[in-house]
């Protein structure tokens, strides 16, 4: 009788970890496609970024390929802030996050066993997932909490300028079937409200849990269609992050899934990564970024929808037991409990009066500047500085940076205009502005200011974390 031998595989089962890697490398892929600019031959740390992205793709089971991509992201993150959108802003605190887990993991078992960790230790790498996976999720649940909370004011329920009203009416453009009347835009202002506060909401509870995923994973996927860049970038980091409120039983299904099908989908798999990989060299030597943002549009809808359709069959096919609260979110050691803390602190910033930009508060209308809130019921006097009181007037000037306010009718903060003076040494130009309601003049010639308070730039960490939006002198009209 003849011998039949089981087909051989090249398939290796993923864990958690390498599940979360797999994803985390894609986001960090996306994020260069969607923001082509900041990819220069000038600037290694950003074509590093996609380098071992890509290979952390390929063997997402890499721990080594893990720590580099996300040292590179992290040095390419700090370079590039304070001009940072939110979602990176937010990426970093994460990033620094997972970096501490892996080296604190590491040490503490090299303390213990006094050699060499073993990182394909199934323990060791259990460890570090369950280490920083609770402080993220509670940092994406603070992340939605301040997307509602900004909101909630006078101008983004004002049809006539929401955010929501200005994006609905611009995905007309590219969706031409959706309505964008009155009835339309009342219903994209509060049904955002209701999505966005219902998203975390649901992936507090286990009945609710597996639904707020496929919320969360239909809503930004719709988001991301917009022409607005960095949203597939936002799309694709919270994809990443909504994995980690599936149960444990989840990544074992997800290998039953793929184990048959992996030769089958091997070679487009790969194909998929080269087309990725090309365009992100295109970015790097062309730097034709509208074409490269599109095409990073075109991919992402491919990605995103194939996400959705594993996500969808998994849990129709195998609905998994869902863990307990505590599972999710209880954090150790509690010393990580100090990045939450700073994700808390950073979307109370725009309240507290330190910064407005990269505060969580996009898309939202918000305005705490100049002594006036348009929130409906946080007001001003919560300032801990006066740093959003002190507002400047441009009232002529030749200098194009300062010369856009004026035309937009829009006041700066006077540490925004120290920023920018400061900046500008190198330049001869002039400046007319209204402080405290008086006309105060600048020149600056040969590198000298005539105010020389302006010309000293801002302490190094303060130029990278402080930020302030550009302030309309009407209505707060709709900004990221």
């Amino acid at each position: 009788m003849r011998t039949v031998y089981p087909l051989k595989t090249t398939y290796a089962p993923l864990d958690q970890l390498a599940v979360f890697c797999l994803l985390w490398g894609m986001a960090n892929l996306f994020h260069l496609l969607s923001f082509p600019y900041v990819v220069s031959l000038s600037d290694p740390f950003s074509w590093l970024v996609g380098v071992f992205a890509l290979l952390l793709v390929l063997r997402p089971q890499s721990l080594v390929l893990l720590f580099l991509m996300l040292c590179f992201s992290l040095t390419r993150t700090f370079r590039w802030m304070p001009d940072t959108p939110n979602h990176i802003l937010f990426e970093f605190v994460l990033n620094s996050t997972i970096l501490l887990v892996i080296l604190y993991a590491c040490f503490s078992s090299f303390n213990k066993n006094r050699k060499i960790p073993d990182l394909d230790d199934p323990a060791l790498r259990a460890q570090i997932f369950n280490a920083f996976a609770a402080p993220a999720r509670i940092s994406l649940l603070l992340l939605y909490f301040y997307a509602v909370l900004h909101k909630l004011n006078w101008d983004y329920l004002n049809t006539d300028i929401s955010c929501s009203s200005v994006l609905l009416t611009t995905f007309g453009d590219r969706l031409p079937f959706l309505p964008t009347n009155q009835t339309a835009q009342i219903g994209a202002i509060y049904g955002t409200l209701l999505i966005e506060a219902a998203i975390p909401l649901m992936f507090c509870f286990r009945r609710t849990r597996a639904a707020g995923i496929f919320l969360g994973l239909g809503f930004h996927f719709f988001l991301s269609l917009h022409p607005h860049d960095g949203l597939y970038s936002f799309s694709s980091l919270l994809f990443s992050l909504f994995f980690l409120f599936t149960p444990p039983a989840f990544t074992a299904n997800l290998n039953n899934l793929l184990q048959p099908i992996h030769d089958k989908i091997k070679r487009p798999f790969r194909l998929f990564l080269k087309v990725l990989l090309l365009i992100a060299a295109a970015a790097i030597l062309v730097r034709w970024a509208g074409a490269i943002n599109f095409a990073g549009l075109l991919i992402w809808c491919v990605y995103g929808a194939f996400v959705i359709v594993v996500y969808t069959v998994l849990t129709v096919k195998w609905p998994a037991k869902e863990s307990s609260f505590s599972y999710y979110f209880a954090i150790r050691p509690a010393a990580l409990w100090v990045f939450p803390a700073l994700v808390l602190f950073n979307g109370m910033n725009p309240y507290l009066g330190f910064k407005t930009q990269t505060s969580f508060s996009m898309f939202s209308n918000l305005r705490t500047e100049g002594g006036y809130s348009n929130h409906l019921f946080i007001p001003t006097n919560l300032h801990l500085t006066n740093l959003q009181e002190d507002l400047i007037e441009i009232v002529e000037t030749d200098l194009e940076e300062l010369r856009l306010y004026k035309e937009k009718e829009q006041y700066i903060t006077f540490f925004e205009l120290r920023r920018i003076v400061s900046a500008n040494l190198n330049e001869d130009f002039h400046v007319d502005f209204l402080r405290d309601g008086q006309l105060q003049q600048l020149s600056v010639q040969n590198g000298v200011a005539s105010q020389p308070d302006l010309a000293y730039p801002h302490n190094y960490l303060t130029s990278k974390f402080v930020r302030f939006r550009p302030i309309d002198k009407g209505a707060c009209l709709c900004k990221h």
